[in-house]
Protein backbone atom coordinates (compact mmCIF):
# COMPACT_ATOMS: atom_id res chain seq x y z
CA UNK A 1 0.00 0.00 0.00
CA UNK A 2 1.27 3.49 -0.83
CA UNK A 3 2.43 5.75 1.94
CA UNK A 4 0.07 8.79 2.00
CA UNK A 5 3.03 11.07 2.70
CA UNK A 6 4.67 10.21 -0.63
CA UNK A 7 3.52 10.73 -4.16
CA UNK A 8 4.66 8.62 -7.10
CA UNK A 9 4.40 11.58 -9.47
CA UNK A 10 6.97 13.71 -7.60
CA UNK A 11 9.77 14.56 -10.03
CA UNK A 12 12.46 15.75 -7.61
CA UNK A 13 12.35 12.76 -5.27
CA UNK A 14 11.55 15.02 -2.30
CA UNK A 15 8.97 14.01 0.27
CA UNK A 16 5.79 16.03 0.60
CA UNK A 17 7.14 17.44 3.89
CA UNK A 18 10.34 18.64 2.21
CA UNK A 19 8.30 20.23 -0.59
CA UNK A 20 6.25 22.12 2.02
CA UNK A 21 9.47 23.34 3.68
CA UNK A 22 10.91 24.45 0.34
CA UNK A 23 7.65 26.19 -0.51
CA UNK A 24 7.97 28.27 2.68
CA UNK A 25 11.05 29.87 1.07
CA UNK A 26 9.07 31.10 -1.93
CA UNK A 27 6.67 33.95 -2.46
CA UNK A 28 4.02 34.78 -5.01
CA UNK A 29 5.10 37.51 -7.38
CA UNK A 30 2.71 39.36 -9.62
CA UNK A 31 4.33 40.57 -12.82
CA UNK A 32 2.11 43.38 -14.01
CA UNK A 33 2.19 45.25 -17.28
CA UNK A 34 5.34 47.25 -16.44
CA UNK A 35 7.37 44.20 -15.35
CA UNK A 36 6.22 42.12 -18.33
CA UNK A 37 7.00 44.96 -20.75
CA UNK A 38 10.54 45.22 -19.32
CA UNK A 39 11.08 41.45 -19.49
CA UNK A 40 9.90 41.07 -23.08
CA UNK A 41 11.74 44.20 -24.22
CA UNK A 42 14.96 42.80 -22.75
CA UNK A 43 14.25 39.41 -24.34
CA UNK A 44 13.39 40.71 -27.81
CA UNK A 45 15.47 43.90 -27.85
CA UNK A 46 12.39 45.72 -29.09
CA UNK A 47 9.41 47.53 -27.64
CA UNK A 48 7.17 46.05 -30.32
CA UNK A 49 5.17 44.07 -27.75
CA UNK A 50 4.69 46.91 -25.25
CA UNK A 51 1.33 46.74 -23.47
CA UNK A 52 0.30 43.55 -25.30
CA UNK A 53 1.05 41.19 -22.42
CA UNK A 54 -1.13 39.93 -19.62
CA UNK A 55 -0.34 39.95 -15.92
CA UNK A 56 1.58 36.82 -14.91
CA UNK A 57 1.59 35.15 -11.48
CA UNK A 58 4.89 33.45 -10.64
CA UNK A 59 6.57 31.79 -7.68
CA UNK A 60 10.03 33.11 -6.74
CA UNK A 61 12.56 32.25 -4.08
CA UNK A 62 12.55 34.78 -1.26
CA UNK A 63 15.66 36.79 -0.42
CA UNK A 64 16.61 34.32 2.34
CA UNK A 65 16.29 31.23 0.14
CA UNK A 66 19.40 29.10 -0.27
CA UNK A 67 19.05 29.14 -4.05
CA UNK A 68 19.28 32.27 -6.18
CA UNK A 69 17.21 34.95 -4.45
CA UNK A 70 14.20 36.13 -6.45
CA UNK A 71 14.70 33.51 -9.17
CA UNK A 72 11.92 31.17 -10.20
CA UNK A 73 12.53 27.58 -9.00
CA UNK A 74 13.51 24.98 -11.60
CA UNK A 75 10.85 23.21 -13.68
CA UNK A 76 10.65 19.89 -11.82
CA UNK A 77 10.24 21.62 -8.47
CA UNK A 78 7.46 23.81 -9.87
CA UNK A 79 5.68 20.69 -11.12
CA UNK A 80 6.09 19.09 -7.68
CA UNK A 81 4.60 22.16 -5.98
CA UNK A 82 1.59 21.85 -8.29
CA UNK A 83 1.36 18.09 -7.79
CA UNK A 84 1.01 18.42 -4.01
CA UNK A 85 -1.42 21.34 -4.33
CA UNK A 86 0.83 24.22 -3.25
CA UNK A 87 0.28 26.17 -6.49
CA UNK A 88 -2.45 26.00 -9.11
CA UNK A 89 -2.11 25.30 -12.85
CA UNK A 90 -2.12 29.00 -13.79
CA UNK A 91 0.77 29.81 -11.46
CA UNK A 92 2.64 26.75 -12.74
CA UNK A 93 2.13 27.73 -16.39
CA UNK A 94 2.95 31.42 -15.84
CA UNK A 95 6.06 30.55 -13.81
CA UNK A 96 7.33 28.19 -16.50
CA UNK A 97 6.78 30.78 -19.25
CA UNK A 98 8.49 33.61 -17.39
CA UNK A 99 11.33 31.31 -16.29
CA UNK A 100 12.09 30.40 -19.92
CA UNK A 101 12.30 34.10 -20.85
CA UNK A 102 14.54 34.88 -17.87
CA UNK A 103 16.82 31.90 -18.55
CA UNK A 104 17.16 32.94 -22.21
CA UNK A 105 18.15 36.46 -21.15
CA UNK A 106 20.73 35.08 -18.71
CA UNK A 107 22.13 32.83 -21.46
CA UNK A 108 22.36 35.79 -23.83
CA UNK A 109 24.17 37.85 -21.21
CA UNK A 110 26.71 35.10 -20.60
CA UNK A 111 27.42 34.81 -24.34
CA UNK A 112 27.79 38.57 -24.75
CA UNK A 113 30.09 38.78 -21.73
CA UNK A 114 32.20 35.95 -23.13
CA UNK A 115 32.51 37.79 -26.45
CA UNK A 116 33.66 40.93 -24.64
CA UNK A 117 36.22 38.98 -22.61
CA UNK A 118 37.49 37.20 -25.71
CA UNK A 119 37.88 40.49 -27.59
CA UNK A 120 39.68 42.01 -24.60
CA UNK A 121 42.04 39.02 -24.34
CA UNK A 122 43.13 39.23 -27.94
CA UNK A 123 43.21 43.03 -27.74
CA UNK A 124 40.94 43.47 -30.70
CA UNK A 125 39.68 46.96 -31.19
CA UNK A 126 36.21 47.11 -32.66
CA UNK A 127 34.29 50.00 -34.04
CA UNK A 128 30.91 50.60 -32.44
CA UNK A 129 29.22 49.26 -35.59
CA UNK A 130 31.31 46.05 -35.44
CA UNK A 131 30.53 45.59 -31.75
CA UNK A 132 26.79 46.01 -32.36
CA UNK A 133 27.00 43.58 -35.30
CA UNK A 134 28.63 41.06 -32.93
CA UNK A 135 25.74 41.28 -30.50
CA UNK A 136 26.89 43.97 -28.09
CA UNK A 137 24.45 46.67 -27.11
CA UNK A 138 25.43 50.31 -27.42
CA UNK A 139 25.25 50.64 -23.61
CA UNK A 140 28.03 48.03 -23.16
CA UNK A 141 30.28 49.36 -25.92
Amino acid sequence: MDNPKTNNRIRTGNSVEVLHELFKETEMSVMGKKAMNALVEEYTGSNRFTNRLKTMYVIRWTQVAPARPSWIPFEDLLHDFAEVGLINEKVLTDSLIVRKYEQAIIGDTVIKDARCMMAAEVCVEMSIDDAIFNGLQRSTV
